[in-house]
């Protein structure tokens, strides 16, 4: 399914990291997701995907209308998913669940 999807929607109240926005990068499909959990970490603004506010309706609907009417280009995502290594995301999950 990722291979043809235009984005992938994560409209999440409460998100632990489980790697399906860096799996969507390597096919370079931008992410649109609630600003929950890690995901202000792992989506770039503009250039791997959109942010909304989570339980705002509005703000989804901005989101998905950005990408949309702005789509980002596909060869920066793919690049971006280098910077999600398995060392950089494991790190995310002990620090989500092992807070300091």
């Amino acid at each position: 399914y990722f291979q043809v999807a235009d984005a992938l929607l994560l409209f999440y109240t409460y998100a632990t990291p489980s790697g399906v926005e860096s799996i969507a990068y390597n096919f370079g499909i931008p992410v649109v997701a609630t600003r929950v959990g890690n995901f202000s970490e792992t989506i770039q603004e503009g250039v791997t995907g959109y942010l909304a506010e989570p339980g705002d309706i509005r703000s989804m609907a901005e989101a998905m209308e950005k990408i949309i009417h702005q789509p980002l280009e596909r060869s920066k995502i793919e690049k971006h998913a280098s910077l999600l290594s398995w060392e950089r995301y494991s790190g995310s999950i002990l620090r989500t669940l092992f807070p300091s």
